[in-house]
């Protein structure tokens, strides 16, 4: 047998291997069809940072949002709070993640945009809805657009 055939014969046992290790557990990992049980697992629980409104001035959200992460950037593990969220659709308000109101109150202090002595939590069961993406539907048609 040539040498070159051997190679060949070689790379196609190992791809075979990795199809059988690899190639049930990847249809596994991405099914669509999830059990309520895996789902229920994905979903906060009393356990995780709790999400804080924080009420700030109007149009100035996002900027508020960003002073406070490069707050937390500044000054490190200092500043108990995970992230600081600007939502499009939701003026006045921003959401603040962290274990504890007292978190949320001792980053706030100093910014100018915030009103501090306005903090509201944000109930575990709502949690997902402050984040969830609805999807539109496109309708694409042949030969349109860049391509």
């Amino acid at each position: 047998m040539p040498p070159h055939q051997e190679d060949h014969e070689d790379l196609e046992a190992m791809a075979r291997s990795i199809q059988e290790r690899y190639g049930k557990q990847r249809t596994a990992d991405y099914d669509e069809e999830t059990t309520d049980v895996e789902q229920q697992a994905l979903l906060p629980s009393v356990r995780d940072p709790k999400l804080w409104m924080v009420k700030c001035a109007i149009g100035r959200e996002r900027e508020t949002a960003v002073c406070l992460m490069q707050k937390y950037i500044d000054k490190g593990s200092e500043l108990q709070i995970r992230s600081a969220i600007a939502l499009d659709h939701l003026k006045n308000y921003i959401y603040v993640e962290a274990d504890k109101e007292a978190h949320v109150r001792e980053a706030c202090k100093g910014l100018r945009n915030i009103f501090g002595q306005k903090i509201t939590l944000v109930p575990i069961r709502e949690m997902t809805d402050v984040l969830s993406v609805e999807s539109k539907a496109i309708d694409l048609a042949r030969g349109s657009g860049c391509g």
